[in-house]
């Protein structure tokens, strides 16, 4: 190094020493100590077996998966139990021979539709779920339960309301879409899901996820709450009055009230789905009806319009 001083030119050089000092060799001592700095621990780097990584991460989604898909099978499930449980039907073969479907091409599409909710539940368990956030795995009290389903329970019944009278008011949803679900005048439950893919994806699944989402239910909530509105839906759809049961007694929107929909003199009446026949109180489009007894056994819908 050099250095000047004064006007003198001064050569040094400084060498480190074998202690890590510095050493003047034009003075041969020592200028300052330096501590060398402790060396880094080795970096330890631990090396797994990338095949078990991706098959851990694949079970993980595979678990997810499978819930998903579990999840999605539970309304089906109840779907056909209840199905087979109103086997027994008011109407005759007969007057099933209105239709405009066969039992075989309805089924055709029933499976259609469910392999489409089986889908939607997988895609909805893959993504987390439309739970909101913050809802915690700790079992609700009864009476928020109780509230979360009067809340997911209106706000069904206002969608499937407005989306259903929608589609017999646009000509177009009516020819191209719900036309499809009216060739069955003479229903039979499990023809509930005999509907255009379209008008089941919109007009039943966004409008129970946004429910269950809204009230915010839990995922196991949710699949109970599906699983009532799929076996209300079969409900609805048997054609078989019981004069005691307490959900057709409770629930102004019952299998009398949606077959009527069914028929050619209630078609433009009774959009209302699942619950209550609110809506069409409110607005005009509910057709008052009486249940009566037939002479040979059973019973018969008529309305002001049968006069």
């Amino acid at each position: 190094m050099v250095e000047l001083r004064s006007g003198r030119r001064v050569e040094n050089e400084e060498i480190p020493s074998a202690s890590g000092a510095r050493v003047d060799t034009s003075r041969g001592r020592t200028l300052e100590w330096l501590e060398a700095p402790a060396p880094f621990p080795p970096r330890i780097q631990e090396f797994r077996n990338p095949a078990k990584l991706a098959v851990g991460s694949t079970t993980s989604h595979g678990i997810r998966n499978v819930r998903g898909a579990s999840d999605g099978a539970r309304p089906i499930i109840a779907h056909w139990i209840g199905a087979l449980i109103y086997e027994y039907r008011l109407f005759t073969k007969e007057e099933e021979t209105q239709n405009l479907v066969t039992r075989r091409q309805a089924l055709v599409v029933v499976f259609i539709n469910q392999a489409i909710q089986m889908g939607g539940a997988t895609l909805m368990s893959m993504s987390g779920g439309l739970v909101p956030a913050g809802t915690t795995a700790q079992s609700p009290s009864l009476v928020w339960t109780v509230g979360q389903m009067a809340v997911a329970m209106l706000i069904v019944d206002c969608w499937a309301y407005f989306w259903h009278r929608w589609t017999h008011e646009n000509m177009f949803l009516y020819k191209h879409i719900h036309s499809m679900h009216l060739r069955l005048i003479a229903p039979y439950s499990y023809g509930a899901l005999y509907t255009h893919p379209v008008d089941a994806f919109v007009g039943e699944m966004v409008g129970a996820v946004m429910a269950t989402h809204v009230s915010g239910m839990s995922p196991r909530m949710a699949v109970v709450f599906f699983s009532l509105l799929s076996l209300k839906s079969l409900d609805d759809h048997c054609v078989m009055w019981f004069p005691n049961h307490l959900i057709h007694q409770w629930m102004t929107n019952n299998t009398s009230f949606h077959i009527l929909h069914h028929q050619h003199v209630g078609i433009k009446y009774n959009y209302s789905i699942f619950y209550f026949a609110t809506w069409d109180r409110l607005l005009g489009t509910y057709l008052p009806f009486s249940i009566e007894p037939r002479k040979d056994g059973g019973y018969q819908l008529r309305t002001a319009k049968d006069e």
